[in-house]
């Protein structure tokens, strides 16, 4: 009976965790600066996840000069933060290089690893070579070369990350604190 309720209490502890994770990671977004990327929906102005830069802030308005010209538009699009659906700011570009490696070390380990232990084991004639010492090169052998060949493919994919910017002026939420205590939070955005 003991073991039930460990185990529930388990679950709902990381069930309480992974609920509060998303407010925990929503730290207060960077101030809107000249010369920020952002990406905008303002459906008055006819933007839908428009990509462009930021030339000037004044107030709760902000210039955004679109990455795209757009030739109807003869200039830069003046906007309010009362108009504005969704905006977001660019948190830099970067490359999976980490996440290609690891998926090709996983794909050319496994798969020269497997082919290399059925050849072995099914060698007839003058093969001399244990099935399990072959498996185990050609998972050493294949993970390397499909890790670097992976980690290649993931540095040539790049993308952009992007930071939400909360539009609404007052937050209230619920964020863990350390040593497993939680707090009630409230910001204005001004």
């Amino acid at each position: 009976m003991t073991s039930l309720r460990g185990f529930v209490a388990i679950v709902l502890g990381l069930a309480a965790v992974a609920a509060f994770r998303p407010l925990s990671a929503q730290w207060p977004p960077p101030p809107l600066r000249s010369g920020q990327r952002v990406r905008v929906t303002a459906p008055s102005a006819g933007l839908d996840r428009s990509v462009g830069t930021i030339r000037a802030v004044r107030g709760r308005e902000f210039v955004l000069w679109p990455e795209r010209f757009d030739p109807r538009a003869d200039t830069a699009y003046s906007l309010s933060l009362d108009s504005v659906r969704s905006l977001e700011v660019s948190m830099g570009r970067h490359s999976h290089f980490w996440a290609g490696a690891g998926i090709g070390a996983a794909i050319g380990g496994l798969g020269l690893g497997l082919v290399a232990g059925v050849a072995a084991a099914t060698c007839r004639g003058f093969c001399v070579v244990d099935p399990g010492a072959a498996g185990m090169t050609g998972l050493v052998v294949g993970g390397l070369l499909g890790g670097l060949l992976g980690g290649i493919v993931g540095a040539a994919v790049v993308t952009e990350r992007w930071w939400n910017v909360p539009l609404e002026r007052l937050r209230v939420g619920m964020t863990p604190l350390p040593a497993g205590h939680v707090g009630l939070g409230a910001s204005l955005a001004l």
